[in-house]
């Protein structure tokens, strides 16, 4: 995998078992790790289906900053 120019946002429920949030934290590393910009928002208590409508305001905003120009945040640690 080599990093991608463009910012990554990933929205993660607590309750999901269909993406397991252990799968995704192990995407971030992976993620993070090539060098990628990643910031992963969990939603407590949501489940798979449940993102669409807990994360839409969060994924809204994020893609209004980067339009905006803003820089993103990640979580990856240096």
């Amino acid at each position: 995998h080599a990093a991608t120019p463009a910012p990554i946002f990933l929205a993660q429920g607590t309750a999901d078992e269909v993406v397991v949030p252990a799968a995704t934290r192990a995407l971030v590393q992976r993620l993070c790790h090539a060098g990628d910009t990643v910031e992963l928002r969990s939603y407590r208590g949501a489940g798979h289906f449940d993102i669409p409508e807990v994360a839409s305001a969060d994924m809204i905003g994020w893609t209004g900053d980067r339009l905006a120009g803003r820089r993103p945040r990640s979580t990856c640690q240096p």
